[in-house]
């Protein structure tokens, strides 16, 4: 086992391929795991107080270079980097592959890793400034299937038709179809109650 050379105490991968120009050998140790490399240096940039201001919300609103997303950037290694992630990963430690670091307090500039958390890709979206449908319209949606066209709901709720279907199918929203599914069963079983 090979320890990370940022110093976070992580053990390595094993490379799978080899990359000279990098000092890489296939079958050997990596020097730093995913995202480590020049840690040390790079998590003190971003907790340096001059990078950052506070704001009544306590937001730790980054004053370096800002992408045109409005999320905070940095460079290490020639590479650029998105200063939150820096932050989550120094404060508390690295990302899942699995998750996508969401912005609580709705600050894309925020690099405060109190107003950060990791969720999946698909909540994030959800959670974010313009979600293009609540959850309860997704399941207005489910409900309205075999009864309303994709066209007139997605007219409705100020979404493509596409959209629509995608729900119907179970590709979006599959909460959303769970429940309505859940609410259709329970309205067949109270309709058979009543028959009898």
């Amino acid at each position: 086992m090979t320890e990370c050379q940022c110093g976070c105490g992580q053990a390595t991968d094993i490379a799978t391929i080899s990359r000279p120009k990098r000092g890489v050998t296939a079958g050997q140790p990596l020097r730093f795991r995913r995202g480590h490399t020049s840690r040390p240096d790079l998590a003190r940039r971003v907790a340096d107080p001059s990078r950052f201001v506070i704001d009544d919300r306590g937001c730790w609103v980054w004053q370096g270079a800002i992408a045109l997303t409005g999320y905070g950037q940095i460079q290490d290694a020639g590479r650029k980097l998105y200063a939150h992630r820096v932050s989550y990963e120094t404060a508390v430690g690295p990302i899942p592959d699995d998750k996508v670091i969401d912005h609580l307090c709705r600050n894309r500039a925020c690099i405060n890793p109190s107003h950060l958390e990791p969720v999946p890709q698909r909540l994030n979206v959800r959670r974010g400034d313009k979600p293009i449908l609540t959850f309860d319209q997704a399941v207005y949606i489910a409900k309205m299937r075999g009864q309303r066209t994709a066209k007139s709901l997605g007219e409705e709720l100020g979404v493509h038709k596409d959209t629509v279907r995608n729900i119907w199918r179970g590709r979006t929203w599959t909460d959303a179809a769970a429940a309505a599914a859940s609410w259709a069963a329970d309205r067949h079983d109270e309709s058979e109650a009543a028959d009898d």
